[in-house]
């Protein structure tokens, strides 16, 4: 988390100061990462790092992790969609989100590392505040709604999308059955 005015005004820009760090740290810890032209953390074509980024009022927050295992069949299983486009989910994540075989314990230090050098800090030890504790809790409560889960409906005919990675996207029509990919 940092103030939005730590952090440059471009989307793209700011995706890139707060990701290098953390390819950094895959590299420290042994993975030939790299930063794709979409702001994806891959290895080849595969993504080896799950981020989310939003700014949230006067703060810009990005997260992140290592992936040390993936079970494609159990993540599409999660998720609400017909059979015949889960097949194709689990295929494309079969291809595109790749498990890294790294420490997690020498990846964790090179990131506080990493960021603490690229940020200009000295990394502490810490802990959540009862503040933060309530409002996680607040957000655990959202992210298992139904509504959540399922995501936004697109407009007309009535379709739904599960993103792979950035580029990769399974569509399908909920009034016709159709898959795209």
């Amino acid at each position: 988390c940092l103030p939005v005015s730590q952090v440059p005004r471009s989307r793209e820009a700011a995706l890139r100061r707060l990701l290098e760090p953390a390819v950094a740290a895959f590299r420290a810890a042994g993975v030939p990462a790299e930063l794709d032209a979409d702001g994806e953390i891959v290895v080849g074509e595969a993504k080896v790092c799950g981020h989310g980024a939003a700014q949230i009022e006067d703060a810009v927050v990005v997260v992140g992790n290592l992936i040390e295992r993936f079970d494609h069949t159990a993540a599409a299983r999660v998720l609400a969609l017909p059979e015949e486009v889960r097949a194709e989910v689990i295929r494309l994540m079969e291809q595109y989100v790749l498990a890294t075989p790294a420490d997690p314990a020498a990846f964790r230090s090179a990131a506080i590392r990493a960021y603490g050098t690229a940020l200009g800090s000295e990394p502490v030890a810490g802990g959540l505040s009862p503040y933060e504790r309530e409002r996680l809790s607040r957000l655990d409560e959202q992210f298992r709604s139904p509504e959540w889960l399922r995501g936004p409906l697109r407009p007309a005919p009535q379709s739904s999308q599960v993103k792979i990675r950035a580029g990769v996207y399974v569509d399908w029509s909920v009034e016709r059955g159709g898959i795209a990919s």
